[in-house]
């Protein structure tokens, strides 16, 4: 590839990296509030499966955002400030939940289990950014 298809591809992920997240976080939003009707099949998979999912995409998708938009992987303040909103955001999903009208189940399980994504995306970006750290590290002193 070319420099200047290499900046063509680099410019459109970063218009897109934006709105990816925020349609993404809308969109578990959005399943989560959305009462709960009785007749729907339960999907067949665990339900602490897809919270985990869920989260860890989220969380993938804010650390890629960074990337693309900070031209490096979070670092450890940067991460433990992605993950402070991110599991704020969890426990509030989770409060929400017990609203009357949005007629879900609030699980502190289910809280766990969106955490458990979070930490592992997190633990996942801080290894990338630790092996690209380093290699880049190695190849300044070459």
């Amino acid at each position: 590839m070319n420099g200047e298809s290499t900046d063509r591809i680099h410019n459109r992920l970063k218009s897109l990296a934006t709105p990816a997240v925020i349609a993404y976080w809308l969109l578990i939003f959005v399943a989560t509030h959305i009462p709960n009707p009785e007749d729907l099949p339960a999907p067949d998979v665990s339900d602490k499966l897809l919270h985990f999912s869920a989260y860890f995409v989220l969380y993938g998708l804010l650390s890629l955002r960074h990337r693309v938009l900070g031209l490096a992987w979070p670092n450890s303040t940067q991460q433990a400030r992605m993950l402070l909103v991110t599991v704020t955001y969890a426990a509030v999903d989770e409060l929400l939940q017990k609203l009357p009208m949005v007629n879900r189940n609030a699980d502190w399980l289910d809280g766990v289990a969106d955490c458990g994504g979070l930490l592992t995306a997190a633990a996942i970006t801080w290894l990338i950014h630790s092996a690209t750290k380093n290699r880049s590290e190695d190849s300044d002193s070459e």
